[in-house]
């Protein structure tokens, strides 16, 4: 039997920009970064230094004499202005909370003194009431009774 034969040209798998290149080495502080940094994104370390390197090949920055400033310190005051917007809707929080609470206990001492005025009222009413009936009773109703228990009391004697 014979060997099969090759292919000339690269395998399959690998495209000319996936090639592995010769390695470098980072300092470890550097692979460090690098590590966080690719976790973070979840991109492997080869694809983060890849990006990496486009990045300041394409702008024309020079990363040992230039630290991206703009957006760093766009992003690290955005940061910094976002907790102090966090802090300050806490204190209105608060406030709001403790202005509903005060509101709540003003007018529930105002229905308090509304709620023993109206029962002080309906006091008076059921005393006046119980008074015009105790009046009604004594000036017609008792002198009625009296009448007719004497009219047959009278019947019943003559009927005797």
């Amino acid at each position: 039997m014979e060997p099969a034969k090759r292919k000339r040209g690269r395998p399959p798998q690998q495209s000319p920009a996936e090639q592995p290149a010769p390695s470098l080495k980072l300092t470890a502080q550097a692979d460090r970064l690098l590590t966080v940094h690719s976790k973070k994104l979840k991109l492997s370390k080869r694809a983060y230094a890849s990006a990496a390197v486009a990045y300041f090949a394409t702008t024309g920055l020079n990363p040992t004499k230039e630290q991206p400033k703009g957006l760093a310190s766009v992003a690290l005051k955005v940061d910094e202005e976002t907790l102090a917007i966090r802090a300050q809707n806490v204190d209105i929080g608060n406030r709001l909370i403790s202005l509903l609470r005060g509101w709540e206990r003003n007018l529930y001492s105002f229905l308090q003194q509304q709620q023993q005025t109206t029962y002080d009222y309906l006091e008076q009413i059921e005393a006046n009431m119980l008074q015009h009936q105790g009046t009604v009773e004594t000036i017609l109703l008792a002198p009625m009774v009296e009448q007719l228990f004497k009219v047959n009391l009278e019947a019943f004697i003559t009927r005797d």
